[in-house]
């Protein structure tokens, strides 16, 4: 499965605008590129929404996060907590979930192909 990745739309803030003020034009595009394929891992959301999602104020957080640190690897320990914060957080952003009737439900894990079990649903 190819992923597409979409240039930001913001480069002067959220997460490329961030990370550009640490890293060389090369490095910053390749962390772009692994955040934004590892939160379409996770998410299975559109590209638009993850460019959205990266661009915005929680973009900026998760740059912050990532300083110096193997992108993959926060992305996918802090994902829910973030994502949290970017729904229900001051982001003027309303989101409604269309399905909630999940909880409990097993789920794969792309990233790491293991089965777990959804415990919170919005």
């Amino acid at each position: 499965m190819e992923i597409e990745v979409l240039e930001s739309h913001n480069q002067e803030h959220g997460f490329w605008g961030t990370t550009r003020l640490d890293y060389e034009e090369e490095e910053t595009q390749k962390r772009w590129n692994l955040a934004f394929a590892t939160l379409s891992l996770l998410s299975g959301k559109e590209a638009e929404e993850i460019r959205e999602f990266l661009d915005s104020r929680i973009g900026r957080h998760i740059a912050d996060d990532c300083f110096d640190k193997d992108v993959k690897q926060v992305i996918m320990r802090n994902y829910y907590v973030w994502y949290e914060a970017h729904l229900f957080g001051d982001s003027g952003k309303c989101i409604t979930a269309k399905d909630k009737s999940s909880f409990g439900a097993k789920a794969t894990n792309q990233i790491t192909g293991e089965v777990d079990v959804l415990l919170y649903t919005f």
